[in-house]
């Protein structure tokens, strides 16, 4: 095991580090409390550099990167449903009615998005170009 003696972030000496991953503690006080952070850096061969994740999850370091993914892809979801299918002017207070709502949402969204995949895997290369210039699918990938 390392040192693990308190030090500043700023002072530890990655270079050595290349293609390890780095989980550092990070413990702060704000108003009077303990806020503990977990800050996990994954190196990227390709930039040759880290990318680095603050979290609080208590997940193992290693499953934090394809998690942070998954959330992504997750966001995205949301954001579509959010500007293609309305799902951000929900006409309701009712908790059981949103929800309902914003499933459907998601269902509509990955039901096209699969459609669109399928038929477009099924057309030649022009007819494939033509499909994406067209005007309702340019917003999609605009968005």
């Amino acid at each position: 095991m390392g040192d693990l003696t308190p030090r500043p972030l700023l002072a530890l000496n990655l270079s050595r580090k290349k293609g390890d991953i780095i989980e550092v503690i990070i413990e702060k006080i704000h108003q009077g409390n303990l806020l503990c952070y977990r800050v996990i850096g994954f190196w990227n061969p390709v930039e040759k550099q880290y990318h680095w994740y603050i979290t609080n999850l208590t997940a193992a370091a290693y499953l934090m990167y394809p998690l942070y993914r998954l959330r992504w892809q997750i966001e995205l979801i949301f954001k579509a449903c959010k500007n293609s299918l309305n799902a951000n002017s929900i006409p309701s207070a009712n908790d059981t009615i949103i929800e309902n709502l914003l499933l459907a949402s998601i269902a509509a969204h990955l039901s096209t998005h699969t459609i669109f995949r399928i038929g477009t895997e099924a057309l030649g290369e022009k007819q494939h170009l033509a499909v994406l210039g067209s005007p309702l699918n340019r917003s999609k990938l605009q968005g």
